[in-house]
């Protein structure tokens, strides 16, 4: 009975998340009549290492997300890119980064001892309208750490809420550059 309920809780682990929180100062851009095609790759990293483990679905999230934010702000999307106003290429990186000497440990002590992993988004960024090319950057980072301590908030707190903040704070970052006069 004691190893199925040491079993059950450590079933229920999974970590919590912080975002650095790094909102877009200006106010939200509306534009007016304006058409933009836009094309987004995407790559995933462990540790430096390629992983392509749910990468064109995640790729298919980060595709719509960008749509919509795009949307959001008054722009049309436009299938064809020479009939854009404006055009706009992402190549969207995520990497991870944990130790797993420390992740042993921490799953070793069944979590008594945190472990912390680090995720780091990155938008390499294309922009190009009436004949003027824009390249820039936006990144931010996300951090899961995984203890038992945090058992009682991590319903509210979860690694994909911290995530899915991050993107989206990152896709309004690149709609407010490519709007800069």
């Amino acid at each position: 009975m004691k190893k199925i309920s040491v079993l059950l809780i450590s079933s229920l682990l999974s970590g919590c998340a912080t975002f650095s929180g790094n909102l877009p100062t200006a106010t939200p851009i509306q534009v007016d009549d304006r058409s933009i095609y836009f094309e987004l790759s995407f790559e995933q990293k462990l540790n430096g290492e390629d992983l392509m483990v749910g990468a064109l679905a995640k790729r298919n999230d980060l595709i719509l997300e960008m749509a919509r934010q795009l949307e959001k702000s008054g722009y049309k999307i436009e299938e064809n890119k020479e009939k854009a106003d404006e055009s706009l290429s992402i190549h969207f990186v995520s990497e991870g980064s944990y130790s797993w000497l420390a992740s042993t440990l921490s799953g070793i002590t069944l979590t008594i001892i945190p472990s912390i992993a680090t995720d780091k988004f990155t938008i390499n960024a294309t922009h190009s309208k009436a004949g003027k090319i824009n390249n820039f950057q936006v990144w931010d980072t996300s951090k899961t750490i995984t203890s038992i301590f945090l058992l009682p908030v991590m319903p509210f707190v979860k690694s994909e809420t911290a995530h899915t903040k991050t993107v989206s704070n990152m896709f309004q970052s690149t709609i407010f550059e490519i709007n800069k006069p």
